[in-house]
């Protein structure tokens, strides 16, 4: 749903001339948390977020909490006040019916984050057109009568902020960016594309967020370019397998996160001739400690051997 919504967000954006930089953060299912996307628009290239933002769509009520204190000031903060029976006034809440439009569109609350994005056009000034556009091609493999509900969530969204809300504040300049060579895309997807290009043929790992996408894709290309992937039943067996596969004269290829990291350890030590790499999605403090003793520095060692 969130990962869906933000890469379409992004996509229409470039496809109007902007640079973006965006960010995807997971909760811990362990911990919990709040899933969330950030995207950050600009008509001169970026690198890198910034902190506080312009406009924050809140889709459920934990969200509101969380996240009123990370808005600028003259922000505006976007949520269903009737869904989240949230009363009184405030200067920086935008009260628009997300659940309502996306019920009576698509027959479904699941229609909602197509209803944000067509929210989102609507208050930058960026033209329907160009949300359309993206709504067919993210859900194109879809049935028809799928894109054409999220088509309609979308423009339920964008007619309502037009209809509703007069204020330009948030609407931005065309895009001066005409580069159609540019390609939108994120950490994961460069990592397994250099791959395959870099004559990986053999993956193997164990799906953990949010490392798996790596995985999907090189999956995908896998028949194309003749290379054998393997889901492991746990990140130790999927290490073992790449040591065995770069013994035998294959280049492989595995990646995980951080308490997937903390298993492969038990197995690093032993071929130290092996110069792995091992890419780390979102590296985070792991869930555990070394399972033995003098492995303290292991990690950072071979971080820093890879070539």
């Amino acid at each position: 749903g969130m990962q869906t919504i933000g890469a379409a967000l992004c996509q229409m954006f470039k496809n109007t001339g902007f640079h973006i930089f965006a960010s995807q953060d997971y909760m811990s299912r362990i911990r919990g948390g709040n899933n969330f996307f950030q995207l950050r628009i600009s008509d001169k290239p970026l690198y890198t977020l910034r902190q506080k933002s312009d406009i924050t769509v809140a889709l459920d009520k934990a969200s509101v909490a969380i996240h009123r204190s990370s808005m600028k000031d003259g922000g505006v903060l976007v949520l269903d006040k009737k869904k989240f029976t949230i009363t009184g006034e405030d200067s920086a809440f935008l009260d628009i019916p997300f659940y309502d439009m996306a019920t009576c569109t698509g027959g479904s609350e699941i229609f909602i984050n197509s209803v944000a994005c067509g929210v989102i056009a609507g208050m930058t000034g960026v033209e329907f057109h160009s949300a359309e556009q993206v709504m067919e091609a993210t859900f194109a493999e879809k049935s028809e009568e799928v894109v054409r509900k999220n088509k309609e969530a979308a423009r339920a969204g964008y007619d309502f902020v037009k209809n509703n809300f007069k204020q330009d504040t948030f609407w931005i300049k065309a895009g001066a960016s005409t580069d159609t060579s540019t390609l939108v895309m994120n950490g994961n997807d460069a990592i397994a594309l250099g791959a395959i290009r870099a004559g990986c043929k053999f993956y193997s790992a164990y799906p953990m967020t949010p490392s798996t996408s790596i995985m999907n894709v090189i999956a995908h290309y896998g028949k194309e370019f003749h290379i054998a992937v393997e889901q492991a039943e746990d990140e130790i067996a999927a290490i073992n397998m790449i040591i065995g596969a770069s013994f035998a004269g294959v280049r492989s290829m595995t990646a995980t996160s951080g308490g997937g990291f903390a298993l492969m350890w038990l197995s690093l030590p032993r071929d130290q001739r092996l110069q792995p790499v091992f890419p780390r999605g979102l590296r985070r403090q792991t869930l555990s400690l070394c399972f033995m003793p003098a492995m303290g520095n292991l990690q950072g060692w071979y971080m820093f051997r890879v070539r």
